[in-house]
């Protein structure tokens, strides 16, 4: 066992796991934090007033080793148990972690050997992570890479594209910025929380290592489907809510909105255009057309009621603009998951995404689709 004296010169970190009705992943979770070659740490287990049996895991859990902590609180959402469990945690840095997620075992160690000790305070450490559908067994590594400030503001603007799981953040950061509870009560306040991390100029250091794994099943908040209308229309509130306190963010956010009022035109979606509509900053280059009013992007949405056929001839133009972008962001096919490779050649296989060519150096990824 570790207490916080063991290691005068390791910073101590509180990794927090808010926990509401998933008592059934929460081992798996935990054993990932105890598992850590960065030792020196507590794990916080945030019981969001869940009404199954996460207390008697949890005590369970305590029993086998005393860096493990219960916390118990009313129900209030995903926002308020990690802003709970922030104030209850001792650590210099912070690592949240959902309840049915896991850890790379080397993540904090590793994440923290790219931390400047003078330099450290505002600071997050993100990394890469994998996708594992646990309804059908596939496996996906997002693949995100260094990025400047507008560039990370742009991904994080894609949803679930960085999971909060990712980072490593120093603790003076919550000190100005907290998890939304008001507007992103149960979904996407982690999304809300690094774009206003990002738009008051908080230090983001890229750490090569896919160090998250995000379980998607169909038990999560918004389902195993990442092209749900649930997941649509929280994007939408998040870039509508983002523009409303960031003015700055109406024109980085651009290639966002575009995106989704292309498949809402593509969709038919009549509300989810009107709610995008009042978003646009003009002129916008929507299936490679500039428009350079709003008369005419109606007038295209016109003309895809009319006319079925348009979505087909419409959809390449639409992605191919997500090819084009770099850095890109890509999504790699793994043969099984990548926790059972090692750190180097995880690292091989981001250097290979990088540089786009020759074969994968690594046997077991496989296709390999850019954005």
């Amino acid at each position: 066992m570790n207490d916080r004296s063991s290691s005068i010169n390791t910073p101590f970190v509180s990794v927090i796991i808010p926990c509401y009705k998933q008592a059934h992943f929460l081992e798996k979770a935990v054993k990932s934090v105890l598992e850590q070659t960065h030792s020196n740490l507590e794990c916080l287990i945030v019981d969001d007033g869940s009404p199954d049996n996460t207390r008697q895991v949890s005590e369970d859990l305590m029993s086998r080793d005393n860096r493990v902590k219960y916390l118990y609180k009313e129900n209030g959402g995903s926002a308020s148990a990690c802003n709970f469990g922030v104030k209850h945690a001792v650590g210099e840095w912070i690592q949240l972690l959902d309840s049915d997620d896991w850890l790379h075992k080397d993540k904090i160690r590793f994440q923290l050997s790219y931390a400047n000790k003078k330099e450290s305070d505002n600071v997050v450490l993100y990394s890469e992570m994998e996708a594992v559908f646990e309804d059908d067994e596939q496996y996906i590594l997002k693949f995100l890479g260094p990025m400047k400030r507008d560039q990370l503001i742009d991904r994080v603007l894609i949803p679930w594209c960085i999971q909060s799981a990712c980072l490593l953040i120093n603790k003076s950061i919550f000190k100005e910025t907290t998890y939304d509870e008001i507007r992103f009560r149960k979904a996407m306040q982690d999304v809300k929380f690094m774009l206003d991390l990002l738009m008051n100029n908080i230090t983001f250091i890229y750490t090569p290592i896919v160090g998250a794994f995000y379980r998607r099943h169909s038990s999560n908040v918004t389902g195993s489907d990442f092209s749900s209308p649930l997941i649509k229309d929280t994007a939408i509130k998040l870039l509508s809510t983002a523009q409303k306190d960031y003015f700055d963010l109406r024109e980085i956010s651009k290639p966002r909105v575009a995106d989704h009022l292309m498949e809402a035109i593509e969709d038919k979606n009549k509300d989810r255009f009107e709610k995008l509509i009042k978003l646009v900053k003009l002129p916008i280059t929507l299936y490679g057309i500039k428009f350079q009013n709003e008369f005419q992007i109606r007038l295209c949405y016109s003309v895809r009621l009319i006319l079925p056929l348009v979505r087909t001839i419409l959809a390449p133009y639409r992605k191919s603009r997500w090819i084009k972008r770099k850095p890109f962001l890509a999504e790699v096919l793994l043969a099984k998951t990548s926790e059972s490779y090692t750190v180097e050649e995880i690292q091989s296989v981001l250097n290979w995404l990088t540089s786009c060519s020759g074969d994968c150096p690594v046997q077991g990824f496989s296709e390999v689709t850019r954005y």
